[in-house]
C-alpha cells in the first residue's frame, strides 16, 4: 500500500464522522483512487475516482457516471484506461480508515476506532494529512464534500 496517498479529516464531536477522505496514486498527468465524505443533510459521498490533469489543471474528474468537470454523463469502466484500472485498488485502505458496519448498515462514513490514536488532532477534528497533492482541495470541492482541506 506504500504508493497510495492519504488525506483524511474526521469531527470528532460528530463520533469521528468523515469530513473528507482522499486516497489515491499517481499516474503521469493524472491520479485516481477512492474518495468520501459528508455531504450534507446526513448523507455522504463514497466513489472510486479518475481525474486527469493538464497543466496543473483538473482536466476530467470522472465519478461513477459522471465528469465532474464538464457535467457530462459517462461511462466510468469505459473512460478509466485500463493501466489505471488495473492498478487501482484503494477500498482495502478505505476500509482501514472507514468502519464497515457503519457504512453498510447506517450509510455513514465513520473512522474505525482503532485509527483514532494515529491521527493528529486540533481538539475539533482528527487529520490524516502527511500526504498532499495541489488539487485536493479543488477535486474535493467538485465532488460535493461540504469541507474540504484548508
Amino acid at each position: 500500500m506504500s504508493n497510495y496517498k492519504v488525506n483524511a479529516a474526521f469531527e470528532i464531536e460528530m463520533d469521528y464522522r468523515c469530513r473528507w477522505i482522499m486516497i489515491w496514486k499517481e499516474f503521469d498527468n493524472s491520479i485516481a483512487g477512492m474518495i468520501g465524505g459528508y455531504s450534507g443533510g446526513g448523507s455522504y459521498i463514497e466513489e472510486d475516482f479518475y481525474c486527469e490533469i493538464e497543466n496543473n489543471q483538473i482536466k476530467r474528474l470522472l465519478i461513477d457516471y459522471l465528469d465532474v468537470v464538464s457535467n457530462k454523463e459517462i461511462d466510468f469502466d469505459e473512460e478509466v484506461p485500463d493501466v489505471v484500472k488495473k492498478s487501482v485498488g484503494a477500498l482495502d485502505l478505505f476500509n482501514e480508515y472507514i468502519n464497515e458496519d457503519e457504512r453498510y448498515d447506517f450509510d455513514r462514513l465513520v473512522l474505525n476506532s482503532n485509527k483514532i490514536d494515529e491521527l493528529s488532532s486540533d481538539g475539533e477534528m482528527l487529520y490524516e494529512s502527511k500526504d498532499y497533492h495541489p488539487l485536493l482541495r479543488e477535486i474535493i470541492s467538485l465532488t460535493g464534500i461540504t469541507a474540504a482541506p484548508v
